[in-house]
């Protein structure tokens, strides 16, 4: 499941939707289910939302700009050295945290080339 800009979502739905979403992070802890969620890196840093917080714990993660440093109270990444959690990350630009491992990415940007993609 992919879910865009998460904190939008949650603020837009109910509380079966949001209950339904809690079910599936369960199965995630079980193996059976696996969930991508993207959002500003300063939303999931600064989201209250438990939601939020229990996809960033649930072992699979997308981070998107900022630095990896911003995020170091939720993720942890073992294969990155220190001045790699240290850098800005451009737009559009991530990580894929999956168990313990991040994953460098640049997203695909559609919406024109003011980034020069």
């Amino acid at each position: 499941m992919i879910i865009d800009d998460i904190t939008h979502w949650l603020s837009q739905a109910n509380y079966e939707e949001t209950d339904a979403l809690e079910n599936l992070i369960n199965d995630i802890r079980n193996n059976k289910f696996t969930i991508y969620a993207t959002a500003g890196a300063s939303d999931i840093t600064n989201s209250g939302h438990n939601m939020v917080r229990k996809l960033a714990t649930s072992g699979v993660a997308i981070l998107l700009g900022g630095s990896f440093n911003d995020h170091y109270g939720q993720f942890e990444a073992t294969n990155l050295g220190y001045s790699q959690q240290s850098e800005q990350l451009p737009p559009y630009c991530g990580y894929l945290i999956q168990k313990r491992k991040a994953v460098a990415f640049k997203a695909v940007y559609t919406g024109g080339d003011e980034y020069g993609l």
